[in-house]
Protein backbone atom coordinates (compact mmCIF):
# COMPACT_ATOMS: atom_id res chain seq x y z
CA UNK A 1 0.00 0.00 0.00
CA UNK A 2 2.68 2.28 0.42
CA UNK A 3 3.63 2.84 -3.50
CA UNK A 4 -0.33 4.33 -3.54
CA UNK A 5 0.29 6.73 -0.50
CA UNK A 6 1.04 9.98 -2.89
CA UNK A 7 -1.71 9.01 -5.57
CA UNK A 8 -4.15 8.44 -2.49
CA UNK A 9 -2.92 12.04 -0.78
CA UNK A 10 -3.14 13.64 -4.16
CA UNK A 11 -6.74 12.09 -5.35
CA UNK A 12 -8.27 12.56 -1.52
CA UNK A 13 -7.32 16.08 -1.68
CA UNK A 14 -9.33 16.86 -4.78
CA UNK A 15 -12.25 15.29 -4.27
CA UNK A 16 -12.79 16.61 -0.64
CA UNK A 17 -11.29 20.14 -1.82
CA UNK A 18 -14.43 20.16 -4.10
CA UNK A 19 -16.79 18.53 -1.18
CA UNK A 20 -15.57 20.98 0.98
CA UNK A 21 -15.65 24.15 -1.60
CA UNK A 22 -19.76 23.60 -1.84
CA UNK A 23 -21.20 21.73 0.94
CA UNK A 24 -22.99 23.03 3.22
CA UNK A 25 -22.71 20.28 5.98
CA UNK A 26 -19.65 18.09 6.98
CA UNK A 27 -18.24 16.01 4.55
CA UNK A 28 -17.49 12.34 5.18
CA UNK A 29 -15.30 10.42 4.22
CA UNK A 30 -14.57 6.42 3.62
CA UNK A 31 -11.79 4.57 2.92
CA UNK A 32 -12.31 1.04 1.82
CA UNK A 33 -9.78 -1.97 1.46
CA UNK A 34 -10.65 -5.05 -1.07
CA UNK A 35 -9.08 -6.36 -3.57
CA UNK A 36 -9.03 -2.57 -4.74
CA UNK A 37 -8.49 0.51 -2.28
CA UNK A 38 -11.83 2.85 -2.77
CA UNK A 39 -12.23 6.28 -1.35
CA UNK A 40 -15.45 7.76 -0.86
CA UNK A 41 -16.59 11.72 -0.04
CA UNK A 42 -19.99 12.54 0.77
CA UNK A 43 -21.05 16.23 0.75
CA UNK A 44 -25.27 17.39 0.70
CA UNK A 45 -25.19 19.12 -2.69
CA UNK A 46 -27.07 17.05 -5.52
CA UNK A 47 -25.26 17.58 -8.50
CA UNK A 48 -23.17 15.44 -9.65
CA UNK A 49 -19.91 16.03 -10.80
CA UNK A 50 -18.71 16.19 -14.26
CA UNK A 51 -15.23 15.62 -15.98
CA UNK A 52 -14.48 18.64 -18.31
CA UNK A 53 -11.44 20.30 -19.89
CA UNK A 54 -10.27 23.21 -18.22
CA UNK A 55 -8.40 25.67 -20.36
CA UNK A 56 -4.80 26.71 -19.87
CA UNK A 57 -5.74 30.41 -17.96
CA UNK A 58 -8.74 28.51 -15.73
CA UNK A 59 -7.49 29.01 -12.59
CA UNK A 60 -9.68 25.23 -11.44
CA UNK A 61 -11.53 22.54 -13.10
CA UNK A 62 -8.22 19.80 -13.05
CA UNK A 63 -9.51 17.68 -10.04
CA UNK A 64 -11.30 15.21 -11.65
CA UNK A 65 -9.17 15.26 -14.69
CA UNK A 66 -6.34 14.09 -12.11
CA UNK A 67 -9.45 11.14 -10.68
CA UNK A 68 -9.90 9.97 -14.13
CA UNK A 69 -6.20 9.69 -15.30
CA UNK A 70 -4.80 7.76 -12.15
CA UNK A 71 -7.61 6.05 -10.68
CA UNK A 72 -8.66 2.79 -11.95
CA UNK A 73 -12.09 3.92 -12.06
CA UNK A 74 -14.27 6.81 -10.90
CA UNK A 75 -18.26 7.23 -10.11
CA UNK A 76 -20.44 9.76 -8.45
CA UNK A 77 -24.21 8.10 -7.09
CA UNK A 78 -26.49 10.61 -5.90
CA UNK A 79 -28.40 10.27 -2.38
CA UNK A 80 -31.38 11.24 -1.01
CA UNK A 81 -28.98 13.73 1.33
CA UNK A 82 -26.66 14.90 -1.51
CA UNK A 83 -24.03 12.73 -3.00
CA UNK A 84 -20.87 10.39 -2.82
CA UNK A 85 -17.91 11.25 -5.41
CA UNK A 86 -15.85 7.84 -5.10
CA UNK A 87 -12.46 6.40 -6.65
CA UNK A 88 -10.73 3.03 -6.41
CA UNK A 89 -7.33 2.59 -7.16
CA UNK A 90 -5.32 -0.89 -7.78
CA UNK A 91 -2.69 -1.95 -4.63
CA UNK A 92 -0.20 -4.60 -4.86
Amino acid sequence: MDELTDSVELLVSEVVTNAVRYASRPVTLRLLRTDVLRCEVGDDVPQLPRLRQARATDEGGRGLYLVNRLARRWGATRLSTGKVVWFELNHG
